[in-house]
């Protein structure tokens, strides 16, 4: 190669460098909170702001999309702080709400909490399907089989996707690698030269792949409920679902206080999805939740109730109340629930 390519080579190269990572432009601007609201919020330390990344990495001519975050800068008023990126799970929940769980966490004493909301969702632009939720909870609301739910929502789903592609939206853009991409591009942009990394269910896959792409990001890595194979994640939930319910019921019979209010709470499990499987619960909600005023609960409808409380450690004490109302029939307390 002779002289002159060289020098163009490398005249490309530092061109390309000066555009970002990825020859492409990176940017993180504060924004006004996000809970313009909240008084509680208002009193912390707190940076909100977007990252502005492309949708496709490694290409020029790419939409650019913005990350929505929100650094909880820590208690001690250490300058130049450790700090812990956390990655949400779902897929598709949002870090940035979890900020109610970190403001008082003892970790934020002497670390920065990094939180962000996964491209596509959250306080994220464009937000993906955003009314989504609310179709299948219409869905959800109906006295149907499990088989007319499945179809009918993905009918909705399909209908979504075909709107994104219409909007000119990457869709396969939206992956862990990407979103790797983005928590590199983050660190940058923030100033940390390295973090610790915490991810939660899915959210530590996307963990896993970001250490393995970036190692030099990630101080230390912790993975709570961790998902080790992306292929196996959705087919193992009935198992998991399953184990979840048999400690539940191991712990409630072993605990005197909570065998004494909830008795024979395996059985009482299984009676209530028979006595649903003849008698479905039709109770009342608001209209601003539920278009038709009416939400049906069937014995699919208690499975997944049950399941999303197991979903969340936070509320796994109340699962055996939460099984004692649907048995009890309990209207009042399940039309709060869909408002929940």
């Amino acid at each position: 190669m002779n002289t002159f390519m060289k020098t163009i080579i490398t005249f490309c190269l530092l061109f390309l460098s000066s555009l970002g990572i990825e020859g492409q432009n990176i940017s993180f601007k504060t924004s006004e909170s996000f809970y313009p609201d909240s008084e509680r919020l208002q009193k912390e330390s707190i940076t909100w702001g977007y990252l502005t990344v492309p949708e496709k990495w490694g290409t020029l001519k790419s939409n650019k999309i913005k990350i929505a975050v929100a650094v909880l800068k820590n208690t001690s008023g250490i300058a130049r702080a450790d700090a812990v990126a956390f990655v949400q799970g779902g897929p598709g929940g949002s870090g940035v709400q979890a900020i109610w769980y970190w403001l008082n966490h003892p970790i934020r004493q002497q670390k920065d909490i990094v939180l962000f909301d996964v491209r596509g969702t959250g306080f994220s632009e464009p937000r993906l399907c955003p009314d989504l939720g609310n179709t299948f909870l219409e869905i959800l609301a109906k006295n149907q089989t499990k088989q007319e739910d499945v179809q009918q929502k993905t009918a909705a789903a399909m209908s979504c996707k075909q709107e994104l592609l219409n909007k000119n939206i990457d869709i396969g853009s939206y992956n862990s690698l990407s979103v790797a991409k983005d928590l590199n591009a983050l660190r940058t942009e923030l100033g940390y030269d390295a973090w610790h990394v915490y991810g939660v269910s899915y959210g530590t896959y996307t963990s896993q792949v970001y250490a393995s792409v970036f190692p030099g990001d990630v101080t230390s890595l912790l993975l709570d409920s961790p998902v080790a194979a992306i292929s196996n994640y959705y087919t193992q939930n009935t198992g998991n679902y399953m184990s979840g319910l048999s400690k539940v019921f191991a712990k409630c019979k072993d605990d005197p206080e909570c065998n004494e209010q909830y008795p024979d709470l395996e059985n009482v499990f299984y009676k209530t999805i028979a006595k649903l499987e003849q008698e479905p619960i039709t109770v009342e909600v608001d209209k601003n939740v539920i278009a038709s005023e009416v939400f049906t609960y069937n014995a699919e409808d208690f499975k997944i109730a049950t399941q999303q409380v197991l979903y969340h450690k936070q509320l796994v004490e109340v699962l055996p109340l939460l099984i004692y109302q649907f048995y009890e029939r309990n209207q009042d307390a399940l039309g709060n629930l869909v408002v929940f």
